[in-house]
């Protein structure tokens, strides 16, 4: 049995243990929580007071990091993840600015916005909602004037009847358009804490809603080949043909349950099944996510193994049809993160390397913020994150 001062001492002993573990055996994750610090404070401020609070974490982090006994390299990159993060962050959202606000400035009509004809390429699906088609549109034309663009707009196509509303469902992601509408500028919230729409726009790098009325405003002229809007179109067919099939197996409100469970299409799920999913807290079982692409990875292993290939040729296999999985599912941040995790995770394994949880949820994390600062403010990347960590 320990006596008093031996259990405290074996309990102190733990404590750094545990310290150090964190610390030292871990920097990757203390790493990315650096890179989320930085980009948090630059998200959320801006100007002097940005940079001072920046220097004061930067203190804070020196001190924390020299009273736990990390060398001075250790030191050195936690606060290049905090400084770089912060200053990337600030880039980026420097560079998020529209290409066709002086258009709208020349034209004077920059709140009420602005008749133009333009042409460029769907860019997303076409979700159509009672008498409404809603799509991304990437601008490259914008007439009568010479210059090109590449700029995103969100489109809202007002449909007249019901034939209209069947044309706007063949429309494809990839299809060539020339729309005639009224370029404006998205709301913002009016009242205190509400939803600030045109900041939620700003995160997917789009300043502007582009209305029209009635299709004969949108004249579609075949489509693009051999792009990746190309590849995404085909992706987007396999998409129905298996939300197709759905229907035929299912029927009712599980067809629009299961193209969720299975695809991550929400569309077609009845409002009053997910309201109740939403009461009891189980919308998550609706989000693709790590569980999918588990039994995803796992079912194939198993083929492969039944087909007698060797480990690695089934890991290699296995890593290169996770984006596969993911591009059809819809590629949400969770099924990103829990993608990105996998194929790490398989590659871990197929080279022999130190296969940690928490490092490889961090090398996934950075990718992503790299990739697009703005996963930070998405709540289904937050969620995703946070939920997998514990």
């Amino acid at each position: 049995m320990l006596r008093q001062p031996e259990v405290f001492l074996f309990f102190e002993v733990i404590d750094r243990r545990g310290d150090v573990d964190v610390v030292t055996h871990r920097p990757l994750l203390v790493f990315a929580c650096c890179w989320v610090l930085g980009s948090g404070a630059a998200c959320m401020y801006s100007g002097l007071k940005w940079i001072f609070i920046i220097i004061g974490l930067a203190i804070l982090l020196v001190a924390s990091l020299i009273w736990r006994g990390a060398g001075a390299v250790y030191t050195g990159c936690m606060i290049f993840a905090l400084l770089f993060s912060s200053v990337y962050w600030e880039w980026n959202d420097e560079r998020n600015v529209s290409s066709l606000s002086f258009l709208l400035e020349d034209a004077g009509a920059a709140d009420d916005g602005i008749s133009v004809v333009t042409e460029g390429v769907l860019a997303s699906p076409v979700t159509v909602d009672g008498d409404r088609a809603d799509f991304v549109f990437m601008i490259h034309r914008v007439h009568p004037y010479s210059e090109d663009f590449k700029e995103k707009v969100q489109v809202q196509v007002k449909l007249l009847t019901q034939e209209e509303r069947n044309t706007a469902l063949l429309w494809r992601r990839g299809d060539n358009m020339r729309i005639n509408g009224q370029l404006e500028t998205p709301s913002i919230a009016r009242n205190f804490g509400g939803f600030d729409y045109r900041q939620f726009l700003r995160t997917q790098e789009i300043h502007w809603i582009f209305k029209t009325k009635g299709i004969e405003n949108v004249k579609v002229k075949g489509h693009e080949e051999w792009k990746w809007s190309y590849v995404l179109r085909l992706n987007d067919e396999v998409r129905e043909y298996i939300g197709g099939l759905v229907d035929q197996v299912f029927s009712g409100v599980n067809a629009g349950y299961m193209k969720g469970l299975i695809i991550g299409e929400k569309g077609d799920l009845d409002p009053d099944t997910f309201a109740e999913f939403s009461r009891l807290g189980l919308t998550h079982i609706l989000a693709i996510s790590g569980m999918h692409v588990a039994v995803y990875v796992g079912s194939l292993l198993f083929v492969f193994s039944r087909l007698r290939l060797t480990r690695e040729t089934s890991l290699t296999a296995v890593i290169f049809l996770i984006p596969l999985y993911v591009l059809l599912t819809g590629a949400s941040p969770s099924v990103v993160r829990a993608g990105m995790m996998g194929m790490i995770g398989l590659y871990a394994a197929r080279k022999g390397l130190l296969k940690d949880g928490m490092h490889i949820l961090s090398a996934a994390a950075l990718m992503m913020l790299l990739w697009s600062p703005y996963f930070l403010v998405n709540v289904s990347f937050q969620l995703s994150f946070l939920v997998t960590a514990g």
